[in-house]
């Protein structure tokens, strides 16, 4: 949701002698982490938690401590996704009345990540930033190394250019169709002008408009919805190298040529294809579906360290003894 941030959080432990940090306690810092964030501020959840590094006995390092390495002090950093806990509630809620219980939570930029570094493993280490350019949001990632610089939520996206066109006796429908099949980022990418007959906005009549006035419209929408994002990203500018385009909105014709100017860091399409079989559907390689295909790496990854527990289900004579109990209790076995 639109109110998704990042927080940067830490715990700390003295284990009073120089000793192993074991995942147990590694656990323990990461709830603990979770639950300062959540206690000082009732209305937010936690909805996931990224390791930044960890500072063993004063020393900074990007992975947590091996089982080889005896510290006494250990403190861990995370980055700490946070949102609005009613939002939280109400999809668990779903979940519960499904009979279904949620084991983990996978956040969308985070999966984005995931995808992406498969394919570019480079990108990790020389740090990139993921615009993803949704149909009501924009979510900017900022990520170098193992650390996220920044996570924020924009509460505009290409809907917000098919407002733009509908807004000029068109149709809400068919602003959107065209859009998506024939809008332009801007006139000055237009090859050659070209004249459109659209359904007006009453559903009856018809308004003609040209490429031209539509690119026109997009542009003036896009400078407005694209200042917040670029001043955000202007103070990672020579921290990193990339910036990755993703998400609906990002198909928009001439997007990557209407960025690049406005920033000096390199600007390209997010790509999921090295990790899709040769006999894939076209379909699956859009970028819709990027960040599906990181959160099935993620689970894979989450699953072979946490196998599924599959519960039998009860035999019939255990049934039966359960309804025994109930009807006569059990003083009665």
């Amino acid at each position: 949701g639109q109110s998704m941030q990042t927080v940067p959080v830490k715990s700390h432990r003295d284990q009073v002698v120089k000793q192993v940090v074991s995942d147990a306690l590694l656990d323990e810092l990461e709830e603990e982490c979770k639950n300062k964030i959540e206690n000082k501020y009732p209305s937010l959840a936690v909805l996931g938690l990224v390791p930044s590094y960890y500072i063993a006995d004063g020393v900074m390092q990007n992975e947590a401590p091996s089982l080889d390495q005896r510290v006494r002090n250990i403190e861990a950093h995370y980055t700490a996704f946070v949102g609005n806990r009613a939002l939280v509630d109400k999809v668990s809620a779903s979940f519960d009345r499904a009979g279904k219980s949620i084991d983990m939570n996978i956040i969308r930029p985070e999966a984005l990540l995931s995808a992406f570094a498969a394919s570019e493993p480079e990108i990790l280490d020389e740090g990139c930033a993921v615009l993803d350019f949704g149909a009501e949001t924009m979510t900017l990632s900022v990520f170098k190394g193992d650390s996220y610089l920044l996570t924020h939520v924009f509460a505009n996206g290409s809907e917000a250019l098919t407002d733009a066109i509908a807004s000029h006796d068109i149709l809400l429908t068919s602003a959107r169709k065209a859009k998506e099949q024939i809008g332009v980022a801007s006139p000055r990418f237009l090859e050659k002008d070209a004249k459109y007959r659209l359904k007006s906005a009453n559903g009856e009549s018809t308004t003609i408009i040209s490429l031209s006035e539509m690119a026109g419209w997009i542009e003036e929408k896009l400078d407005l919805i694209m200042a917040p994002v670029l001043e955000a990203l202007k103070p990672y500018e020579g921290q990193i190298g990339k910036m990755l385009l993703t998400g609906g909105g990002s198909q928009l014709n001439g997007l990557l040529e209407y960025l690049q100017p406005k920033t000096s860091i390199e600007v390209g399409y997010g790509d999921h294809s090295q990790l899709l079989a040769a006999d894939t559907d076209e379909e699956w390689y859009s970028p819709e579906y990027s960040s599906l295909i990181g959160g099935l790496i993620i689970g894979a990854d989450y699953r072979e360290n946490h196998p599924n527990r599959v519960i039998a289900p009860p035999k019939i004579i255990d049934k039966a003894k359960g309804i025994i109990l109930d009807v006569f209790g059990t003083n009665q076995i």
